[in-house]
């Protein structure tokens, strides 16, 4: 019996955290919040892409902890993923980040009472959800 595979795009996103709040940004593609991150290339060490991603598109200097969680999904315009959640903490002044190119709209400090006024992909929800039930700051 032939296996059907699930064969995807690797998005690596990080919960930065600071001062009980959770670092979210808005798609320019879309008005949707996610968690800032990027996609894993080919050779790229996971850890090593978060850190460059961040740097590149906020100015965000941070230190991968622990992977969080994981999950697939597949995006409205049927695009397979395979989601890599960090949390991570910031090394640099939160006040220095800034989106830079045209990837990030805008950017939040949210806390736990704020996810529900953000839209965004269920599972990010989730995480985030989890992420502050968890006490792990």
């Amino acid at each position: 019996m032939a296996e059907n595979r699930f064969v995807a795009d690797i998005p690596h996103k990080a919960i930065v955290k600071n001062n009980g709040k959770v670092l979210i940004v808005q798609n320019s593609d879309s008005n949707l919040w996610e968690f800032p991150g990027g996609r894993l290339l080919d050779g790229e060490k996971s850890a090593d892409r978060l850190k460059r991603s961040l740097q590149e598109k906020m100015n965000a200097y941070v230190e991968p902890l622990i992977i969080f969680e994981t999950f697939p999904f597949v995006s409205l315009n049927g695009e397979k993923h395979f989601s890599v959640i960090y949390i991570c903490k910031l090394m640099n002044d939160p006040e220095s980040l800034s989106p830079n190119g045209s990837k990030i709209k805008d950017f939040k400090w949210i806390a736990e009472k704020d996810v529900d006024d953000y839209p965004m992909h269920l599972g990010y929800k989730n995480i985030l959800k989890k992420y502050f039930e968890s006490a792990l700051d």
